[in-house]
């Protein structure tokens, strides 16, 4: 989903050390990070997937 969305933008999805899943954005690599923060509100109050396994946003940690 966010490959289609958002192809012109780099990220990265993995774990940290917590074994907790992570998506980190490379903020350069977009031209509004004010679009992707909307997008991304969008789809954690709306996709089943995240609402299934309780996926919450820490937004400090999106940018690498």
């Amino acid at each position: 989903m966010l490959l289609n969305d958002w192809n012109d933008v780099n990220f990265v999805i993995g774990t940290n050390p917590k074994d907790l899943i992570e998506i980190k954005f490379d903020i350069q690599s977009t031209d509004t990070a004010h679009g992707l923060n909307a997008y991304m509100n969008t789809l954690m109050n709306s996709n089943e997937i995240i609402n299934g396994f309780n996926l919450r946003k820490v937004t400090q940690y999106w940018p690498y």
